[in-house]
């Protein structure tokens, strides 16, 4: 009698029939083989289903759009892996992705573990896609860098993608369908398995390709909604995370750039608050200078210049959705 499959592969999608498509070619060529494929079509309407056709793949469908977080609880529900393995259909697998996943699940005594995207995007073409991943990569993954070993011990988890034993996973009941959108329901999920007692990594060697928007409204509009939610999550938790906008450094530097920004807007009418505008700037460029030095060796003048501008545009666009996230946070609203 054969035991049960080492891992199963959960994509939730929506209308994403271009990139999935890349993902599931990616998934074809994977060295690692004891592995089902399941895709969640959340109330797709384009090609999804056809990109499935032909594929060892299980295409299930959700009877109405639900989300992301019901859409891999329901993949969970059919999965017949040990672990699960989630990640979102814009992003790319490495021909190496399930080898260095099982590698890792051998080597460590954890019951959930995540990876990051590589500093370079998918879709190269797009500079804002090669800022994000480039940010992403000074934010996430350099933090670690500097320490022993490849293995993180987290508090949180991300599909990036994530890997947890399905045991695991059953046990904290998965996500919470509550999120109806991509709004940080994997920092959620993530908490609660911590608080559980299930131990969390980051694998800094487990890196994948990402699919990011091209768009800067999109973008912005995205960042901002998802700052809000962190801060509500943040109130309820009371601490802050290691990496990312959330960790105690990038927190400080968005903060400082927001009121700096603040600042210069009320200074035609309160001139002192030009000073303190100017003294934010400097603070807020040092803190940011060791990313600008990445992307002037990595891409030159001009694109580091660019992604400084973008830097500023990201930190307004949070400030603003950290403000509503305290001031609804605070007063109880959900």
């Amino acid at each position: 009698m054969t035991g049960p499959m080492r891992f199963s592969v959960i994509i939730p999608t929506f209308n994403s029939a271009p990139t999935l498509q890349v993902l599931l070619v990616s998934l074809d060529k994977q060295s690692f083989r004891d592995f089902e494929v399941i895709v969640v079509d959340d109330g797709s309407t384009d090609e999804t289903e056809s990109c499935c056709a032909g594929r060892n793949v299980r295409y299930e469908r959700t009877p109405t759009r639900s989300g992301p977080a019901s859409a891999r609880n329901r993949g969970a529900e059919v999965a017949q892996g040990e672990w699960l393995v989630f990640s979102d259909a814009d992003t790319v697998f490495e021909p190496s992705t399930l080898t260095t996943i099982d590698e890792i699940i051998r080597g460590a005594d954890g019951s959930a573990y995540f990876g990051t995207y590589a500093g370079k995007a998918a879709n190269p073409e797009s500079l804002l896609a090669r800022y994000k991943a480039l940010w992403e990569h000074y934010a996430i993954v350099m933090p670690f860098l500097h320490r022993d070993g490849e293995l993180h011990p987290m508090t949180t988890w991300v599909p990036r993608p994530g890997v947890v034993e399905h045991r695991a996973f059953d046990s904290v009941n998965g996500f919470d369908v509550r999120f109806r959108g991509a709004d940080l329901e994997d920092l959620e999920f993530g908490y609660r398995l911590h608080a559980a007692g299930f131990p969390i990594y980051f694998a800094e060697n487990l890196q994948i390709r990402h699919h990011y928007p091209s768009r800067l409204r999109r973008g912005l509009r995205s960042f901002s909604r998802r700052a809000a939610i962190w801060i509500r999550l943040a109130l309820r938790r009371r601490r802050m995370d290691p990496a990312g906008e959330g960790a105690p450094r990038q927190a400080l530097a968005h903060a400082c750039g927001f009121a700096t920004i603040i600042a210069a807007l009320v200074s035609p009418w309160a001139p002192p608050l030009g000073f303190f505008a100017l003294g934010g700037f400097v603070c807020y460029a040092g803190l940011n200078a060791p990313f600008v030095g990445l992307a002037l060796r990595e891409e030159g003048p001009a694109f580091a210049l660019t992604a400084f501008g973008l830097c500023w545009l990201y930190t307004a666009a949070l400030g603003f959705g950290a403000v509503w996230g305290l001031v609804t946070g605070l007063s109880g609203r959900r």
